[in-house]
């Protein structure tokens, strides 16, 4: 049995064996629990890699080899360090428009001091906007809003999600909004994220490009309340194991940071 990350690898082989229970849980490619009673071999190997700039680092690397009767427990995370002391999820998005196609890239860090699992994204489009493909399936897809569902979210991973949105059909400002939960043994983590381009400037002509920078709205804490993810769909999906930025513990009501954004900060070329 084996798990292998971007920079992670988990590994326990069993040879030679005239006697072997064992039971094992992976959550994701960074984390493994497992017990096992054998009479024979085994060979165990952790490994873990993180880069520093240009440079790559080897933070673990143990390999262990037994033969015998063995009981031998293991549990397993390779993590980040964690950017808060309490569940924390980071979301950020951002993009460009070329032509009448807006994509988007949607970035997901879980920054907290524990494992998400699942993790809910939702993302609302633009009023006129029509949905043309993403780099991961979404688990539902509305004429409005698309869903995914995330199986785990390990300390200091991040997930990337490029959305393609034909914005043809859409007036005046295009706004976008994405929110993310995440569940863990300690609470909940929830993050929102709004993203606006201004069409509506006077004289001139269009650009063949526009910016898309996000309006500084995105926050993160722990609400037992919140009941926003009743539209998820609860299929989990499979996902491949792909920022930093700080955002604020405490969410202010997303009505007030609508309307704090400033269209006229919005960048063109």
């Amino acid at each position: 049995m084996w798990s292998h990350g971007t920079s992670s690898f988990i590994d326990e082989k069993y040879s030679s064996a005239s006697r072997l229970k064992k039971k094992a849980v992976a959550k994701s490619p960074k984390e493994l629990e497992s017990e096992v009673t054998f009479s024979g071999i085994a060979e165990l190997r952790t490994a873990h890699t993180r880069n520093y700039g240009k440079n790559r680092s080897t933070e673990v690397d143990q390999d262990s080899y037994l033969m015998g009767d063995y009981v031998v427990k293991r549990k397993i995370i390779l993590s980040g360090v964690s950017k808060y002391d309490e569940p924390h999820i980071n979301l950020s998005k951002d993009g460009q428009i070329l032509d009448d196609v807006a994509t988007y890239t949607i970035s997901i860090t879980n920054d907290g001091n524990s494992a998400l699992g699942p993790v809910f994204l939702q993302d609302i489009f633009p009023a006129g906007a029509r949905f043309l493909n993403s780099s991961l399936r979404p688990s539902k897809l509305d004429q409005n809003r698309s869903n995914w569902t995330l199986t785990h979210l390990s300390i200091g991973d991040c997930v990337k999600i490029k959305i393609d949105l034909d914005v043809k059909k859409c007036d005046g400002k295009i706004i976008n909004r994405v929110t993310v939960e995440g569940n863990s043994s300690f609470g909940r983590a929830i993050a929102r994220n709004l993203s606006i381009i201004d069409r509506a400037w006077l004289g001139g002509c269009a650009p063949a490009k526009i910016a898309v920078q996000p309006a500084g709205i995105s926050c993160a804490c722990s609400e037992e309340d919140y009941n926003e993810t009743d539209d998820f769909d609860p299929v989990l999906m499979q996902w491949d194991d792909n920022e930093d930025g700080a955002c604020p513990l405490n969410c202010p009501a997303i009505e007030d940071a609508h309307a704090a954004v400033n269209p006229e900060s919005m960048y063109r070329y």
